[in-house]
């Protein structure tokens, strides 16, 4: 919980459909290696059941899209550490963003972040009409972002918070 007026306790969410969330890269990447390296991350079991349930429909832009390609194949060593092969990476986009996801155009105009690279999800966010920004990222967490996306009725979780909402939904 933060101060002021910055948190949403309860967020607007359609009770007859999905929920929309952006979910950043990190957590992308660690149910991408939980399911390709057989990476014992089980919290991450969670999400990714949902998403195939369709309990929750991932908003995206190109620019995340791209930053989880990216990492996945070249960057942070994540490719090369695990030894991905390219084609499973596009088979991972394809079922998450192509199949599940809907895409939106930003444009890269928002500054709320500490990181610059961050404010992609949260532009996304509003744009898609997201009821959550998922992410384990600090930077995605600070109060300026918040405040962009509260107005909005956009919460910033961390992952086990998603997990325990989306299991709520089900009960």
């Amino acid at each position: 919980m933060t101060t002021g007026t910055v948190w949403v306790e309860d967020p607007p969410h359609e009770p007859d459909g999905p929920v929309k969330a952006v979910i950043d890269t990190n957590v992308w990447v660690n149910i991408f290696l939980q399911k390709a390296v057989s990476d014992p991350r089980q919290p991450y079991a969670d999400i990714d059941s949902a998403l195939k349930d369709r309990e929750f429909v991932p908003i995206y832009c190109a620019e995340t899209r791209d930053e989880l390609d990216y990492i996945l194949k070249d960057g942070r060593n994540v490719g090369v550490k695990y030894k991905i092969r390219p084609d499973l990476v596009d088979d991972f986009i394809g079922a998450i963003f192509y199949e599940a996801g809907i895409f939106v155009e930003i444009t890269g105009y928002v500054f709320v972040s500490s990181d610059e690279d961050d404010d992609m999800f949260a532009e996304a966010a509003v744009v898609g009409g997201a009821q959550f920004l998922v992410t384990e990222d600090p930077d995605l967490h600070e109060d300026s972002v918040k405040q962009y996306l509260c107005p909005h009725g956009i919460r910033v979780i961390w992952p086990n918070q998603f997990r325990r909402m989306l299991g709520e939904l089900r009960a």
